[in-house]
């Protein structure tokens, strides 16, 4: 559990403070998975994780592969840099996902106090790798402001 806490924190952080992932980290990471505090936390009214700065959701070459063409073209910005090629794989380069007032570009919000995913099936790694409920999850609502409904039940 600690190890995807700890990865996912690195990703939320901008790549200048050199906590980046590459794809074959983050594809281990994807399935470093453990049980979320329960059913209480309803992603689509919160949407808390999809908000942050420039650089925040780092998007693989297995993501771009999933998003297709158009759908990079239109969500992900061009490459900052290049990760490095290490034993058994080549380099990529590093590239994130848009951001939009605030929040990434594929997260629709026209409806109030609804977050809708547009590429939920296709969602980067590390999107499908954070928990509800988990201590980034956790973070991302503090940061935002927004009531985690765990804070109601009696102990």
């Amino acid at each position: 559990m600690r190890l995807l806490t700890v990865a996912v924190r690195g990703w939320c952080l901008p790549p200048s403070r050199g906590r980046t992932l590459n794809s074959r980290s983050a594809s281990a990471l994807v399935f470093v998975m453990y049980s979320t505090l329960g059913d209480n936390y309803d992603c689509t009214t919160c949407g808390a994780c999809c908000f942050g700065k420039r650089d925040y959701v780092q998007v693989f070459a297995d993501d771009v592969a999933r998003l297709g063409t158009a759908r990079t073209a239109e969500l992900v910005a061009p490459p900052v840099g290049e990760i490095p090629a290490s034993v058994g794989r080549g380099s990529e380069a590093q590239r994130f996902m848009k951001m939009t007032h605030g929040h990434c570009g594929a997260l629709r919000t026209a409806v109030p106090n609804r977050f809708l995913c547009a590429v939920y099936e296709d969602r980067p790694m590390l999107c499908r790798a954070l928990e509800p409920g988990s201590a980034p999850c956790l973070e991302a609502r503090a940061r935002r402001g927004v009531h985690s409904p765990a804070a109601n039940h009696d102990s």
